[in-house]
C-alpha cells in the first residue's frame, strides 16, 4: 500500500475529538502500549493535520506462522471492546446472537478473532469463544493488529459500554469497519462518527455504524450484515 503523500487539513475540532499521537492513543486503540513512534495519526507540521497509518510488514511472517496460513487468503477480521468496570452504557451485546453472526460469516470465509487482555483493571479487552473456521489470534502489539486489518476483506468490530476508540483504527489504515453496538452507546455523545467520516477518515476507510438491537431483531437483518461484510 502506498503512503499518503499529501495530508489533508481537517477542521478544528473540540479537543476531546482530536487523536493523540499513536504511542499514547494505542493504549486505548488496541489496549496494549505501543512504543514504536513510527506510527502516528498526527502530522505535527500543523495543528489539525491527519495522515494514514502504514502497517509495519516486518511482523507479517510471524502473524502468518501464528495463524497457519497466508494473509493473502480472504478473511474477515473481528475485534471486541469489553470492560469489566462500570460503563456509561449498561447494555451488553447478546452473546448467543453474536455467535450466530460470526458463525454465519465463517461459513463463507475464514474469520480472525483478535484477542488481547492486558490484565489491567481499567483497560478494555477483546475475547471470543471458539467457532468453526475461526482463528483466535492473541495479539501483543499494534503492528500485528495493523497487519491483520490491512489484509482483511472487511473489519467487523463489536463494542459495548462505550464506543471505544479502537474502532477508529481501521479507517486510519484505509479500511472500512462495521461497528455493532447497543443503541445506548450511540446516545452517550462520545461517538462523532459523521464528523470523523466526513472530515478525518479520507484515506479510503469509513466507520459503518450498526445498532445491535436492529441487527439482531431478525434473521433477515442479521444476514444483511453478513452479506454486506462479505461484499
Amino acid at each position: 500500500m502506498s503512503s499518503v503523500k499529501h495530508c489533508r487539513p481537517a477542521p478544528r475540532l473540540p479537543s476531546r475529538f482530536l487523536p493523540l499521537p499513536l504511542p499514547l492513543a494505542s493504549v486505548k486503540l488496541l489496549g496494549l502500549a505501543a512504543k514504536d513512534r513510527s506510527f502516528s495519526v498526527h502530522n505535527h507540521t500543523g495543528p489539525d493535520i491527519y495522515q494514514k497509518i502504514e502497517p509495519d510488514f516486518t511482523v507479517l511472517n510471524a502473524v502468518e506462522k501464528q495463524l497457519g496460513w497466508n494473509l493473502t487468503e480472504p478473511f474477515v477480521f473481528c475485534q471486541t471492546r469489553m470492560r469489566d468496570t462500570d460503563q456509561l452504557s449498561k447494555d451488553i451485546l447478546p452473546r448467543g446472537k453474536l455467535a450466530k453472526l460470526i458463525e454465519a460469516v465463517a461459513r463463507e470465509v475464514k474469520v480472525v478473532l483478535l484477542s488481547f487482555h492486558t490484565g489491567r483493571w481499567l483497560d478494555s479487552y477483546s475475547e471470543f469463544e471458539n467457532y468453526p473456521n475461526c482463528f483466535r489470534y492473541p495479539c501483543k502489539s499494534f503492528p500485528e493488529q495493523a497487519c491483520l486489518i490491512h489484509f482483511a476483506k472487511h473489519c467487523l468490530f463489536f463494542t459495548e459500554g462505550d464506543f471505544g476508540s479502537q474502532i477508529y483504527v481501521p479507517p486510519f489504515l484505509g479500511k472500512d469497519v462495521t461497528a455493532i453496538a447497543p443503541s445506548t452507546v450511540y446516545r452517550i455523545g462520545s461517538t462523532p462518527i459523521d464528523l470523523w467520516n466526513r472530515n478525518l477518515f479520507r484515506f479510503g476507510g469509513q466507520i459503518i455504524p450498526k445498532v445491535s438491537e436492529e441487527v439482531f431483531a431478525s434473521k433477515n437483518n442479521m444476514m444483511k450484515v453478513v452479506i454486506d461484510t462479505l461484499n
